[in-house]
């Protein structure tokens, strides 16, 4: 069932308790597909929300800076975009939904 959902899903979330599995599922998963898709991996605790997400400075010109998430997605859009049909994977490891909010 997930990978039938990695074929056909432009999202797909893992989620579980820490120690459960979920990092050993998604790099078997990754080991096992063909072609082996780009992988960007983020880890929990490691960024600022502005880091993550992006944000405008309150000096200079104020325009929008792309954090390292919106950077990943900008980039595997604009590729898909351009007819590179490489499979990217984005990777949120190590985040707890009750303790990052986005």
């Amino acid at each position: 069932l997930l990978l039938q959902a990695l074929e056909h899903s432009q999202l797909v979330a893992v989620t579980g308790p820490p120690g459960c599995g979920k990092t050993s599922l998604w790099r078997t998963i990754a080991e096992c597909t063909t072609p082996l898709p780009q992988i960007t991996v983020l880890y929990g605790g490691v960024h600022s929300r502005g880091e993550l997400m992006g944000y405008a400075p309150p000096t200079g010109d104020g325009a929008w800076q792309d954090g390292v998430l919106a950077h990943a997605v900008r980039s595997a859009v604009v590729a898909a975009a351009g007819g590179d049909a490489t499979r990217r994977w984005i990777v949120l490891d190590g985040w707890h939904a009750d303790a990052h909010v986005l």
